[in-house]
């Protein structure tokens, strides 16, 4: 499984993290472990662009809903 789909699995089962990540994105996502590609394509809401980097086909890609761009607080 990818960094990302854990990352997003995680903000969808853990209160906390997903407070952290409202809170910082970045600051989450480097926590995590993600890399600086891995926060890029998150950050940009670009579905394909999500898709592509889990390795989900694009047949599956209405299974990822909608991923909004999230802004880093500065």
């Amino acid at each position: 499984m990818s960094a990302l789909l854990n990352y997003l699995n995680a903000q969808d089962k853990n209160a906390l993290a997903r407070a952290a990540h409202l809170a910082d994105p970045v600051k989450s996502m480097i926590s995590f472990g993600l890399t600086v590609d891995e926060q890029d394509v998150l950050l940009s809401g670009d579905k394909y662009r999500l898709a592509d980097a889990m390795k989900i086909p694009s047949h599956e890609l209405s299974l990822v809903v909608y991923v909004a761009p999230i802004q880093p607080i500065e």
